[in-house]
């Protein structure tokens, strides 16, 4: 099942067809997909995050900066019937984000200003992160 279709040319609905991964309406909540036996795909979203942490399988059909996590396959990988990784989705996060996250120093995003001193803590970080 996926959104993302939506977005995409007639070729790429119709290659999602012809392998039998049907479309969903945009107002569809995947929270309430938990059969482990129902696979959803993503192109790079934080969906594909959200399922590892529970244990449901998921395609990606992109190529997200976070990899393919535990119970993620690539759509090629999917469609030639490989299994996914069942390891500790917490342990991968936490393995691929430390050192390389920064703190939102600017709060971009967030209605909560930074704290006083908070700009060369971040510095500080960015700099050990750069090296």
């Amino acid at each position: 099942m996926s959104k993302v279709g939506f977005y995409r040319d007639l070729s790429y609905i119709n290659y999602l067809n012809n392998n039998g991964i049907k479309l969903l309406d945009l107002g569809f909540d995947l929270n309430n997909v938990t059969q482990p036996d129902v696979w959803v795909l993503t192109i790079t979203g934080t969906i594909a995050i959200e399922r590892s942490e529970r244990k449901l399988p998921t395609i990606i059909s992109g190529n997200p900066w976070f990899g393919m996590p535990p119970y993620c396959l690539s759509l090629d990988d999917f469609l030639e019937k490989k299994t996914y990784n069942k390891s500790c989705a917490k342990e991968y996060f936490l393995k691929i984000m430390k050192n390389n996250l920064l703190d939102n120093f600017l709060g971009i995003g967030r209605p909560v200003k930074a704290e006083k001193g908070s700009e060369s803590k971040f510095f500080d970080k960015f700099t050990r992160l750069i090296k």
